[in-house]
C-alpha cells in the first residue's frame, strides 16, 4: 500500500467529505489507481476541490502517512464531532454501528502495540 504524502494528507484531512466514509473510500479507490510508484500525491487527487474548509493537522506530522491513519483520524473527528455519540458518528460516515465499533477497536489495539 503506498504512503500518503503530507501535501495529499493536508488535502484529503481539510476537505469536508460531504459523502462521508463512502465518499473517501471511492476517492481513495481511484486516487490508488493513478499511483505509479509507493506514495500518493497531491496531484492523484484532482477530484477535491482545492477550496475546502481547513482541519487541523496535528504538529509533527511524519512526512508521509499510511491511508489506515487517514481513514482512523478522519472517522476520531467525526466522532468528536458528534460529542462522542457512536449512533451519530456512524450515521454521518454512512456505515453501521457495528463498524465503527470495529474501527475504534483496530484504532485502539493499534495505538495500544
Amino acid at each position: 500500500m503506498p504512503a500518503v504524502s503530507d501535501e495529499a494528507m493536508e488535502r484529503m484531512l481539510s476537505y469536508n467529505w460531504p459523502g462521508n466514509v463512502s465518499e473517501l473510500k471511492g476517492v481513495v479507490r481511484s486516487s490508488l489507481s493513478q499511483v505509479e510508484g509507493d506514495r500518493l500525491e497531491s496531484h492523484h487527487l484532482p477530484m477535491l476541490a482545492e477550496e475546502s474548509t481547513p482541519a487541523s493537522i496535528p504538529d509533527g506530522t511524519a512526512t508521509s502517512a499510511r491511508l489506515q491513519d487517514v481513514i482512523e483520524q478522519h472517522v476520531l473527528r467525526v466522532l468528536k464531532g458528534c460529542g462522542g455519540n457512536k449512533v451519530r458518528a456512524a450515521e454521518m460516515l454512512g456505515i453501521s454501528r457495528s463498524t465503527l465499533y470495529r474501527m475504534l477497536d483496530a484504532s485502539a489495539s493499534t495505538i495500544l502495540q
